[in-house]
């Protein structure tokens, strides 16, 4: 059974062997033999070729996007510094109005804000997590059997 591109006629390709040399190591046989296999490993080789060239785009754009995503949500595990700004510019200003109106300092009350603290909702957490799972998953080598 031959492929639409593999049409050999061996017996007009390779001379017949003599009497009694068919098994030899230059014989008819083995010729048949190794042009079968060539064609059969180029076929396979070339299947496999086909599907690792897919497979390694597939992860290279799915790699890219998982990145982007992680790169836009990694911000929820940051400090909000803007947050931590407006408030500390808050009690600045209660300050300055409480040296104006003498009133004493002690009565102002000051922010427990620490500028070093974010504190991420569990759906950041859970989403930041599978996002890095994916990664890990992409790049690690695959174990042979």
């Amino acid at each position: 059974m031959y492929s639409e591109t593999h049409t050999y006629d061996y017996e007009k390709k390779y001379p017949s062997d003599p009497l009694g040399e068919e098994v030899k190591e230059n014989a008819r046989f083995w010729k048949v033999y190794l042009d079968e296999a060539e064609h059969y490993d180029d076929e396979m080789l070339g299947g496999f070729k086909d599907t690792i060239d897919s497979l390694l785009v597939f992860a290279a754009l799915f790699s890219g996007v998982v990145t982007t995503f992680v790169t836009v949500t990694i911000t929820a595990f940051q400090p909000n510094y803007s947050q931590t700004t407006a408030t500390l510019l808050v009690e600045q200003v209660q300050l300055l109005r409480a040296a104006g109106n003498l009133t004493a300092i002690n009565a102002i009350p000051s922010t427990t804000l620490n500028p070093d603290d974010a504190s991420p909702g569990t759906n950041d957490i859970w989403i930041n997590g599978l996002f890095f799972a994916t990664q890990c998953h992409l790049e690690m080598p695959k174990k042979k059997h």
